[in-house]
């Protein structure tokens, strides 16, 4: 008789993880460091919910899908409507400094 292990092996065993880029994560959120909590997230269809660090213990947070769509749509939205501000104050600055430019030249300063 020949000797094989107990286990099966997986066909998936030359399949390593990547990790998410920054743009695809959650932050702020306190992910308990428990060690007897082991399913820290569960995801379905509708909902998110994540087991969260707190003094009392048992605090998980469920979050629904839709509200992060309308999350990081509204982030969007903030974001440019911010980069829009911040081009149109940029402009202001340079018309004003081109107006002291030419006040420090004008012949009437002199």
């Amino acid at each position: 008789m020949s000797w094989r292990p107990q286990y099966r092996s997986s066909k998936f065993r030359n399949v390593y993880g990547k990790a998410a880029s920054r743009e695809h994560c959650f932050d702020g959120i306190p992910i308990t460091k428990n060690v007897h909590d082991n399913h820290f997230c569960a995801v379905n269809a509708r909902f998110l919910a994540i087991v969260t660090e707190s003094a009392g213990g048992g605090s998980f947070l469920v979050i629904p899908l839709e509200q992060l769509l309308r999350m990081f749509f509204r982030q969007q939205d903030e974001i440019r409507r911010l980069k829009d501000e911040l081009s149109q104050k940029d402009i202001r600055i340079r018309q004003l400094q081109l107006e002291l430019k030419n006040f420090r030249n004008s012949p009437k300063n002199n």
